[in-house]
């Protein structure tokens, strides 16, 4: 029995998954589902949907031949998604907690999410704060679990990374970014109780403000596999958590240390020599200097692929000494580095030949030298931002056109030097920004 209300929407499902309308039918508000046996398999993901649309009264729309065929049915990452939050919304309906047992989930993700994203098939009925006794009752039931996303959930606290820690013992990849509820001690007493878990190769935890050098020694001591490392925004460490992480985290890819302050080239330095594998170097915002970033650029990180260095007070010299190539660099944000000229883009475009997306917005010394450095010698640039880089020409614009096949985006935002504001790129279907 359903309202008319309850109806509606779960109509919408079906007709989105593809059911016959001839299978569908509802009389004095009850819905008959008619699905033939070879068809069973296929539509059983949908099952779920169903019932969960349903809420309480689930348990009675669906014959054990459906139910019997949905078992062990790979779900998408939508429904995966929506099943999760559902079941989280209402941890206390057995039907619902039932449903997880049909299904291998992997990922559960109760990030906050923008009431846009609620819209569509794969929908909430409002906006929930998830609690502690949500996360637990999904981890009891979902032991598969090697995902977790909980970034931005107000309603959480260390308990919910204990109950994740105990019930999921092939957990890797952990997000505890944005958590503004979390005290001193209870952000101290989750990262200790994430350092007991020797598998972990991913944490987040961007703008966890009250984070210590000692909690990141607890951390990269009891988890050496770690490969990614999200520390961006965390304003008391220090180059001692870093130079922590490399020694003990040899096999460390990824780093975000953006908007840290006290990292210096000491972590630099460090991260070059310890951590062979790294590709991802983001330093925004620190007080890194030319001298840790040569050593980054110069060959001593033969992997590395992406280098933020935006908002920092790097000068020509971070590139002065580039003698080897770097075969692997397609990305480097060099935003707000003010102080650099032709010379240091010049290097770049010389011996990072494979470069695909590059950021100069604001570098104000530069001129059409640097764009026609990069077109010649950089033909697998998609992406270029030029904001603000009022010195450049419509030269510049053509050599890009001419040297760069695969453009797809450029942005010219304030580059008041241009007289035909990038309109042959427009005419190639190169999407230019253009704003004022």
């Amino acid at each position: 029995q359903m309202t008319d209300a309850e109806m509606r929407p779960a109509e919408a499902l079906l007709e989105a998954a593809g059911l016959p309308p001839e299978a569908v039918s509802a009389n004095k508000r009850r819905l008959r589902i008619d699905v033939r046996d070879d068809a069973l398999g296929r539509m059983g993901t949908i099952r779920t949907l169903i019932e969960l649309l349903l809420g309480r009264h689930a348990g009675s729309v669906v014959c054990r031949r459906w139910r019997d065929a949905s078992r062990g049915l790979t779900l998408t990452k939508d429904e995966e998604e929506f099943l999760c939050r559902a079941v989280a919304s209402d941890h206390t309906n057995p039907h619902l907690l039932a449903n997880l047992g049909y299904y291998d989930v992997t990922t559960l993700d109760l990030s906050w999410r923008d009431a846009a994203l609620y819209e569509g098939p794969y929908r909430l009925r409002q906006h929930v704060v998830f609690d502690d006794a949500a996360v637990r009752a999904l981890a009891e039931r979902c032991r598969n679990i090697t995902t977790v996303v909980l970034r931005g959930c107000t309603g959480l606290s260390h308990a919910a990374v204990a109950a994740l820690v105990g019930s999921c013992p092939k957990l890797t990849d952990v997000d505890l970014s944005y958590l503004p509820n979390f005290s001193a001690h209870q952000l101290s007493t989750a990262v200790a109780t994430l350092a007991t878990c020797p598998q972990l190769t991913s944490i987040m935890m961007y703008d966890a403000t009250t984070i210590t050098d000692a909690n990141i020694e607890t951390l990269a001591k009891g988890c050496p596999k770690l490969t990614t490392v999200v520390l961006g925004g965390c304003l008391h460490l220090s180059d001692a958590s870093v130079c922590t992480i490399a020694n003990h985290c040899a096999d460390l890819t990824t780093i975000n240390l953006g908007h840290c302050k006290r990292i210096t080239d000491i972590s630099v330095t460090t991260l070059v020599h310890r951590c062979p594998k790294l590709a991802k170097l983001f330093l925004y915002n620190t007080n890194v200097t030319s001298m840790s970033v040569a050593a980054v650029m110069a060959g001593c990180c033969q992997n590395i692929t992406m280098i933020d260095l935006s908002f920092t007070n790097i000068s020509d010299a971070a590139f002065a000494s580039l003698g080897t190539m770097c075969p692997r660099l397609t990305t480097v944000d060099l935003r707000y580095c003010t102080d650099l000229s032709d010379a240091a883009v010049n290097s770049l475009a010389r011996f990072a030949p494979n470069l695909t997306a590059i950021t100069l917005t604001n570098c104000d010394g530069l001129t059409d030298v640097s764009i026609i450095a990069l077109a010649e010698r950089c033909p697998e640039l998609a992406k270029i931002d030029l904001e603000g880089c009022e010195q450049l020409t419509d030269c510049a614009i053509a050599a890009l056109v001419a040297g760069c096949p695969k453009l797809v985006e450029v942005d010219l935002t304030s580059c008041t030097g241009l007289e035909l504001g990038g309109s042959c790129m427009l005419e190639l279907g190169i999407k230019v920004n253009l704003k004022c």
